[in-house]
């Protein structure tokens, strides 16, 4: 574990126990209830900066990102060591007051809606090895790049890339046999889906320059952008997905709801192993069947 993740721990736990006034018990049950078990002896060491292991360290270091994203609207910035605000964010109680007692574990978040970037990146940079992006044509991941300033997206990616952590990318082929088929249905509730279709092409091809100057910079990992001909049934985003250590964002596409409105499902491995498996299938059979490289 890197100094920067020991420093993020201790301002953390500093600004859950100070700032907050919570007690040990208390943030150790929010632990628990993030199906995390870490133990008081073993934050007490954390907050005392003693010797604990590498495992526990990472335990720690994801639940307190987890509370703090979640309760208190705030994210940790690397480069400054500083805890900011997360814009629109709702901070929400994982334990109510009343129901402190309740040791049930919470397996996995519904957000109400589309991540913004910088909920999207800080789960970028959670992945060890790879990312998987998976939409209808990525437009808001390319726009990203322009619309946002470099420290907000460019430069985290990159910053990724340069750490081996390679990026697959999947779009809905608008030459294949759902495409035109899937905006004509959705445009009899939301007329825009229409020219959502007539956009897609460019914006993909768009994306594909994008990527082919990120891949032209020589960094140890890749980022590749591939089409599926497939019924698109979510988006989802996962991070090292074969692995004990995967996680996922997953958000089903309703009918006659807008995409950014559509209830978004957090879930990992560590957190509720079933579930995310079956997720997990669901990406695994999207990504292995009817897909062919772009870029």
């Amino acid at each position: 574990m890197s100094a920067k993740q020991e420093s993020f721990i201790r301002l953390a736990l500093r600004h859950l126990l100070e700032k907050r006034g919570l007690s040990q018990k208390e943030i150790c049950d929010k632990f628990r209830a993030l199906h995390l078990n870490i133990s008081r002896p073993s934050l007490s060491n954390l907050w005392l900066e003693k010797p604990v292991s590498v495992k526990l360290r990472r335990r720690a270091e994801e639940g307190l990102q987890k509370i703090l994203n979640f309760e208190d609207g705030l994210r940790y910035d690397p480069d400054r060591g500083e805890l900011l605000p997360l814009p629109e964010s709702s901070p929400r109680q994982l334990i109510e007051p009343e129901a402190e007692l309740v040791t049930a574990a919470l397996p996995y978040f519904i957000h109400d809606g589309r991540r913004d970037v910088y909920q999207k990146v800080a789960f970028y940079q959670r992945a060890q090895t790879e990312v998987i992006e998976i939409g209808l044509r990525l437009r808001n991941f390319s726009q990203y790049f322009e619309r946002k300033r470099d420290s907000a997206f460019s430069d985290p990616l990159h910053e990724l890339l340069a750490r081996g952590i390679h990026f697959h990318c999947y779009v809905l082929d608008p030459q294949g046999n759902f495409a035109r088929r899937y905006f004509d249905d959705r445009s009899k509730v939301h007329a825009f889906e229409r020219d959502a279709f007539v956009e897609s092409e460019t914006i993909i091809n768009e994306l594909r320059s994008k990527i082919t100057r990120l891949n032209g910079q020589s960094s140890a990992g890749e980022m590749h952008l591939y089409y599926y001909d497939h019924f698109p049934y979510f988006h989802g985003t996962v991070i090292d997905g074969a692995t004990d250590q995967g996680q996922a964002l997953i958000a089903p596409y309703l009918y006659g709801v807008r995409r950014a409105n559509t209830p978004v499902i957090e879930v990992s491995h560590r957190s509720h192993k079933k579930l995310y498996q079956r997720y997990w299938k669901s990406v695994r059979a999207l990504i292995s069947n009817q897909v062919r490289l772009i870029v």
